[in-house]
């Protein structure tokens, strides 16, 4: 009993640690030798949570630990290009040990060899997998007995090896990238705020049940996504739920440091020219007279309030259906923002161009100072929300979330754009250089992405059909 409760005190020692770093690394207190802990603490974890959700159990029907260790063998191998990418940003940082910047050097240097021979690797495990699981056979339930449950073996081998290589570039690379390296703190700080909050109101938690709930709150999201995934409806559910993590991520990434001034190390070079807001509130209208400083200064922060809500809907809508919800009317508050942030827009998008990164970038752009355009959209927006709460809110949240996919179509395309030229350039580099094995797996990669990206818009759009088809009075 006692060695028990030394071993559940010791557990919930290193939680509390895990909670207080990632604290300090919102705060932006971490030394670079602290963040190159907690990163490799983060990716740790991960990986473990991974090995542990038993990606063979839900591909294949039947848990393999051999399989399941090749697999995140083979995945991690894919992603080194984290590691190269961490290893420029710690140099930037600065170690006041020789020893890791000396290190962070050496990954630097050959970074394009780690990355080609990490391809190489995950290749391989992938194609043995893929050979293993084609040629044995699956059991139901499972993702590939579902796809294609009297599949022939050659059928089955490539269908195995794609979707091996939509669950890396769908899940796991995102993963990695995302819950580990990029928001992880942001998302920890968020989880426990909240049952702080939770805590005070009910006090029905234990100590020891709100630090483990805290610190899991990076793996409970895509645990419970992949839970059942060989059922095709969430099959459905995975894609378009990881789809929609997208513009989530870049309100963490752009928008939150743009508020607080607190950059993430991963982003920090991207995110070095960018102004605070209130930088850019000073900077748009130091000029006018104070009575259009607060004009255009409320304007703004409601621009600001409409990109955060377009980013937003696409989740919003996965989650109603998810749940089988009905809508509310706070989604005509949302449609209002969305609306004066489109009459009055102070962020654009456009495609990240940075070395080494891809997606879509967030910046600041000049509003229009003409006292018409703020006074219309404020009309306009809260024409929108009046009517909503008189009438019936069933074509509000219709067009909400035909206004917000719309949107997130056109954001898709600025972000899968950035990423699938990104492919292009590398695949151009390996023709050049004679790399033609490399040049094949960037092929692999650029097809998934195709399909990931395209295919699970069109899959979120089939469920807006679907709900739009419904009666006002069924819930969505």
């Amino acid at each position: 009993m006692r060695s028990v409760s030394i071993q559940k005190l010791v557990g919930l020692l290193f939680l509390s640690g895990v909670i207080l770093i990632n604290l300090f690394d919102f705060f932006t207190l971490l030394t670079p030798e602290w963040d190159l802990f907690k990163k490799i603490l983060s990716w740790s974890m991960m990986i473990y949570v991974l090995y542990h959700l038993s990606f063979s159990k839900i591909l294949f029907g039947k848990a393999n630990k051999a399989a399941d260790l090749l697999l995140n063998m083979g995945f991690f191998a894919f992603a080194l290009k984290e590691v190269t990418t961490y290893a420029n940003q710690f140099l930037l940082l600065g170690s006041a040990f020789d020893s890791l910047n000396t290190g962070a050097v050496i990954v630097s240097l050959y970074s394009f060899d780690i990355e080609y021979y990490g391809l190489l690797v995950g290749m391989i495990t992938l194609l043995s997998v893929a050979i293993f699981y084609g040629y044995k056979g699956v059991t139901e339930p499972s993702i590939i007995n579902s796809l294609a449950p009297h599949a022939k073996k050659t059928l089955r081998f490539f269908l195995t090896l794609g979707v091996l290589f939509l669950v890396f570039v769908s899940i796991f690379n995102l993963v990695m990238e995302w819950f580990a390296l990029a928001i992880d703190s942001i998302i920890l700080l968020a989880t426990f705020l909240f049952y702080i909050i939770l805590e005070l109101r009910t006090r029905h938690l234990h100590a020891s049940t709100l630090i483990r709930r805290i610190a899991s709150a990076g793996s409970t999201f895509y645990t419970h996504l992949l839970q059942k995934a060989y059922e095709k409806k969430n099959m459905v559910r995975i894609l378009t739920g990881m789809l929609i993590i997208h513009p989530l991520t870049d309100i963490a990434i752009f928008i939150l440091p743009a508020l607080t001034g607190l950059q993430n190390s991963f982003y920090s070079n991207l995110l070095a020219n960018e102004p605070t807001f209130w930088a850019y509130l000073g900077t748009t209208t130091h000029e006018l007279p104070l009575n259009l400083k607060l004009l255009f200064g409320a304007g703004s922060i409601l621009s600001l309030l409409g990109i955060v809500s377009l980013l937003t809907i696409p989740a919003v809508f996965w989650l109603l259906r998810l749940q089988n919800k009905p809508a509310n009317t706070t989604l005509s508050v949302m449609l209002g923002f969305a609306i004066f942030y489109i009459l009055m827009p102070i962020i654009g998008f456009s495609r990240l161009v940075a070395e080494r990164y891809s997606g879509a970038q967030l910046s600041f752009i000049s509003p229009p100072h003409q006292t018409s355009s703020v006074l219309i959209a404020l009309i306009l927006a809260i024409a929108v929300v009046l009517l909503a709460k008189r009438d019936n809110h069933a074509w509000i949240s219709k067009g909400t979330f035909g206004f917000g996919l719309l949107f997130f179509g056109m954001y898709l395309f600025i972000y899968a754009g950035s990423i699938i030229s990104a492919y292009i350039r590398s695949l151009s580099l390996g023709l050049q250089t004679g790399y033609y094995d490399f040049v094949l797996g960037l092929i692999l990669f650029t097809i998934t992405s195709v399909c990931f990206y395209v295919g699970g818009y069109l899959l979120l759009i089939r469920e807006y059909v679907l709900f739009w088809r419904k009666k006002e009075t069924d819930s969505p």
